[in-house]
């Protein structure tokens, strides 16, 4: 007779390591948090740094609604960077979690070493082309 897979205990263990790890899960909640005001606050700061004030933003409006996008570019390029930076953080926690669940606590670091940069940077990019399919599979 075969051996069976323990799903339960699996199950089980996973569900309760976040209770077993609640540092972790303040820190995570602390990186999008700050993740998302930065976020807000440099892309507040390029988008005036391009000149664009409340004069602007209706004869921009009208533009938009003619379907011109002249004069976009200035928000276009701040909301890249915002996103660029929420994902960023984004796939930083993710990385965290998935190495605290392969590795345990002692394999899980918030650093990084050992090319986590990397791997956030990739998962950056698959968060971002999931997305971008998610929205073509709406329209």
């Amino acid at each position: 007779m075969q051996k069976k897979f323990p799903t339960m205990a699996v199950f089980k263990e996973a569900a309760n390591l976040p209770l077993q790890n609640i540092g972790s899960v303040f820190t995570s909640l602390l990186v999008f948090i700050v993740a998302s005001i930065a976020a807000i606050i440099i892309a507040f700061i390029l988008v005036l740094l391009s000149g664009f004030d409340v004069a602007n933003a209706e004869v921009l409006l009208q533009s938009v609604q003619n379907g011109q996008l002249d004069g976009i570019g200035g928000i276009a390029f701040a909301s890249l960077v915002a996103l660029i930076i929420f994902l960023g953080a984004t796939s930083h926690v993710f990385n965290y979690w998935v190495n605290l669940s392969a590795f345990g606590p002692s394999g899980a670091s918030w650093s990084f070493a050992d090319g986590r940069f990397k791997a956030m940077a990739i998962n950056s990019l698959k968060l971002l082309l999931i997305g971008i399919l998610i929205t073509l599979v709406g329209i």
